[in-house]
């Protein structure tokens, strides 16, 4: 795996960014996000890459994970899938809510001949928003893999 792009800039995200970054040495990690406040906030907290520009942010992207709100993600991987061919590439999201989208997100990308895995980390925090953000809040939390 040579780059990572994790789409949303929020507490999820920026975690994921933020623990990615720091154990995956040799893996460019790129979080985008929708707003160059948090962009800024994001680069403050350590994040090396991170951008407003979605082009950017999937270029050679081998996986890409979805942490934006539930109700973007499928118009997010349609504008990726726009932007860049989706094959072979490894697709998943951190969505509480997964029937609907599983569905969705999964057909879509299969079309594209990417693969796609639901997942729900059990991880978060009362805090939301990039600054609340942290490498750690990961550690010790169990995931849930939703597909069949």
């Amino acid at each position: 795996m040579n780059k990572i792009a994790v789409l949303g800039s929020g507490l999820l995200g920026g975690s994921i960014a933020l623990a990615a970054q720091s154990r995956m040495q040799g893996v460019a990690v790129v979080l985008w996000g929708r707003r160059e406040d948090s962009i800024r906030e994001a680069k403050e907290l350590g994040i090396t890459y991170a951008t407003t520009d979605l082009g950017d942010a999937v270029s050679e992207a081998d996986m890409i994970i979805l942490a934006t709100p539930v109700g973007a993600m499928l118009q997010i991987l349609d504008s990726v899938s726009k932007i860049k061919s989706l094959k072979d590439i490894i697709i998943t999201d951190v969505g509480s809510v997964k029937l609907t989208p599983r569905d969705t997100l999964e057909a879509v990308a299969q079309a594209a001949g990417a693969c796609y895995i639901g997942s729900h980390p059990m991880a978060g925090s009362e805090q939301a928003g990039i600054h609340a953000a942290r490498a750690n809040l990961f550690m010790g939390a169990a995931c849930v893999i939703t597909n069949d």
